[in-house]
C-alpha cells in the first residue's frame, strides 16, 4: 500500500464517513468506497464498522491505522528535514489562517516571503481557529496562527507576540459621562458595564473562550445583543449601539467613532504559530514565521497606538 492509499484510510477515520472523506480527497464517493472494499478484501479483515451514517475503526483497524499514522508522520518529518539540506528551496508549505487575518495580512506576508523563497509554493487554508488547529493535528496543513491561552498537548506553540482583551465602545457612549467609568489606574470599572448589553463572538472562537473565562472570573454576566464570528461585525455593531465588546488588542480596528480601554486584571495570551507535536520545524517553516513576525508586531503596535489615543 502506498502513501496516498494510507492517506485515504486516515482521512476516512478522521472524517467518519465516506462522503466527507471523498470531498476532502477530491475523489468520488463510489471510487473511495470501492478502494476501501478492495483493501479490506486484500487484508482479510474489516478496517471499519458502519453504525448509522458513521464509520468507526474496528479493533484490528485501529492497530492498522496507528501504523499508517506513524508511517505518514515519518514521511512528513523526513521530507521536512530534507528541505534543510536542499540549496534550491523547492517545496510546498500549507498554512492555516483566519479569513479576517488573511484579509489584513496575507498579501504582506506572501510578498515578503516570495521574495526570499520564490520556489516555495504557499498554500493557504482559511477557516475558524478551532478548525485550523484540528487541521494541523490531522496533518492536513503544516502550521497555523492562533491566539492561545493553553496549548493543546498535540501541538507546539512558537510565540510571536502577546495580546490581551480590551473594551470597545462607541464615541459618545453614555459610559463616558460616568465619573466611575475609569478606575485610578485608567482601567475600566467593570461594575459600570452591568446595565449594558454586549456584542459577543460566537462559541468556537478563541475570543469567546477568553471573554467567557474573564467574565466568569469577574462575576459579570451581561445580556447579549448579538453573537458573530466577525471582528468587523462586532465593531460595526458597537459603533451604532450602546452595547460594548471585548476583543484582543491586536484586533483593534482603526474605525472612526470607536474607543478602546484597558481592562483590569486581564490575562495575557500568546499569539503564536502552531505545529503538530513531533513534526520537524524545518528551515522554511522557521523562515516563514520569522518573515511574518515583524509584520504582525508592526500591526500590533499600530493597534496599541489607538488605545493611547483614547487616553490622551
Amino acid at each position: 500500500m502506498n502513501l496516498t492509499q494510507m492517506n485515504y484510510l486516515v482521512t476516512i477515520e478522521r472524517k467518519g464517513n465516506l462522503t466527507s472523506a471523498a470531498e476532502e480527497l477530491f475523489i468520488s464517493q463510489p471510487s473511495l468506497s470501492q478502494f476501501l472494499t478492495k483493501t479490506e478484501k486484500e487484508l482479510g479483515f474489516p478496517l471499519f464498522r458502519r453504525v448509522s451514517n458513521r464509520m468507526y475503526p474496528t479493533i484490528v483497524g485501529q492497530r492498522y491505522l496507528r501504523c499508517a499514522h506513524d508511517i505518514l508522520e515519518l514521511y512528513e518529518n523526513t521530507m521536512s528535514e530534507l528541505m534543510d539540506y536542499s540549496k534550491n528551496d523547492y517545496g510546498e508549505l500549507a498554512i492555516g489562517i483566519t479569513i479576517e487575518r488573511g484579509f489584513t495580512s496575507m498579501h504582506k506576508i506572501y510578498t515578503k516571503f516570495n521574495q526570499l523563497y520564490p520556489n516555495i509554493n504557499l498554500q493557504y487554508y482559511e477557516d475558524s481557529p478551532q478548525a485550523l488547529r484540528e487541521m494541523v493535528i490531522s496533518g492536513q496543513i503544516d502550521l497555523t496562527l492562533n491566539i492561545m491561552s493553553k496549548t493543546p498537548a498535540e501541538l507546539i506553540c512558537v510565540p510571536l507576540l502577546t495580546t490581551e482583551l480590551v473594551l470597545c465602545i462607541r464615541n459618545g457612549h453614555p459610559l463616558l459621562s460616568s465619573p466611575d467609568f475609569l478606575l485610578p489606574d485608567h482601567t475600566v470599572n467593570l461594575e459600570t458595564l452591568r446595565n449594558y448589553s454586549m456584542i459577543k463572538f460566537r462559541h468556537g472562537t478563541q475570543a469567546r473562550v477568553c471573554t467567557d473565562q474573564y467574565l466568569n472570573r469577574e462575576g459579570l454576566h451581561p445580556s447579549v445583543l448579538l453573537q458573530t464570528s466577525s471582528i468587523l461585525t462586532v465593531c460595526n455593531m458597537v459603533s451604532v449601539t450602546d452595547s460594548f465588546a471585548f476583543l484582543f488588542d491586536m484586533h483593534i480596528q482603526p474605525q472612526k467613532g470607536l474607543l478602546y480601554f484597558r481592562l483590569r486584571n486581564v490575562p495575557i495570551y500568546e499569539f503564536c504559530g502552531l505545529i503538530k507535536r513531533g513534526r520537524t520545524l524545518n528551515r522554511i517553516m522557521k523562515q516563514y514565521l520569522e518573515t511574518l513576525k515583524p509584520i504582525f508586531i508592526e500591526e500590533h503596535e499600530n493597534c496599541l497606538k489607538l488605545i493611547n489615543q483614547t487616553y490622551s
